[in-house]
């Protein structure tokens, strides 16, 4: 008998009348556009980020596999890292709570300018509800509008130039490094990086 791992990565039966390659395709376009959206969505909030000077270690738009508790293998998209000793350092634990906090509604933002698509923010959402918590907010929505507001005026200021290009940057490389995206930020506002 042939053990569960020999079996991970065998190929889809191809549907009848299907032509070959088409599967194959369908799956690649498929794959392309989770990438840019992935990669735009994370560069929204490296871009709000590095605007509010919160310090990253680092994005990475590469698709992750995991194993689920339940079993299941679950596929997972983006991550962006802090640098939490130097945001200590920057920020008060209410400054730091609150940037973060519009880092986080960058990814409402992002993922509420996709006609028809998924929402894809929902761990974004979970982090305003926790971050919320953490400033004893009475007035949770309004919270929420305030970080998706700034957020929204942060990605959109000179045209959305600034978080066009760390997405091409996303997309090009996969992999940023926290000074990537400020020397990518930087260079997008006609700045230099600090």
């Amino acid at each position: 008998m042939k053990s569960a791992s020999q079996f991970q990565f065998t190929a889809l039966p191809r549907p009848v009348g299907m032509p070959a390659g088409v599967v194959g395709f369908e799956l690649k376009k498929l794959a392309v556009k989770q990438l840019t959206k992935t990669a735009r969505h994370e560069a929204a909030h490296g871009t709000v980020a590095a605007l509010l000077e919160v310090p990253l270690r680092l994005i990475d738009i590469r698709p992750t596999a995991s194993v689920s508790p339940d079993g299941r293998a679950e596929l997972s998209y983006g991550v962006i890292r802090y640098d939490v000793d130097k945001a200590h350092e920057q920020f008060s634990a209410e400054g730091l709570l609150t940037a973060v906090a519009t880092v986080a509604a960058a990814g409402l933002v992002a993922e509420s300018m996709v006609p028809d698509a998924e929402h894809g923010a929902e761990d974004d959402v979970r982090s305003l509800m926790r971050y919320a918590m953490c400033l004893n907010v009475d007035d949770v929505g309004a919270f929420v509008r305030g970080r998706e507001a700034e957020a929204t005026a942060l990605l959109n200021a000179e045209g959305a130039r600034v978080w066009t290009h760390l997405t091409h940057a996303l997309l090009a490389k996969r992999y940023l490094s926290g000074a990537q995206v400020v020397e990518v930020v930087s260079r997008a506002r006609g700045t230099r990086a600090r």
